[in-house]
């Protein structure tokens, strides 16, 4: 198993990790199979995008920072009240794009 540092700089941010993934699987040296992403950070989610168009991540961002508000009336005080959107984000971007 490899481990992929992803870091991100925005509170929304995909972020394509195409290369790093390619470059895990050709050190493995496995030439027929599967490989398996998961995420363990409960604020962050792998989404599938074909990366067509660069403008639809940008819109998916756009979208989620106006569907789930920075701020509002969220219970969940973890230190980093923001994290709440983490967590609805994650929830709503199961596989979608």
């Amino acid at each position: 198993m490899q481990t992929l540092i992803v870091e991100t700089n925005r509170r929304t941010q995909l972020v394509d990790v195409t290369a790093q993934v390619e470059k895990a699987v050709a050190s493995s040296g496995v030439t027929n199979g599967t490989c398996c992403l998961s995420v363990s950070h409960t604020t962050a989610a792998i989404t599938v995008n074909e990366r067509a168009d660069p403008d639809v991540a940008c819109d998916v961002e756009g979208a989620l920072d106006r569907l789930v508000l920075k701020t509002g009336a969220y219970r969940h005080s973890e230190g980093n009240s923001d994290s709440i959107g983490g967590f609805v984000e994650r929830g709503m971007r199961a596989g979608v794009c």
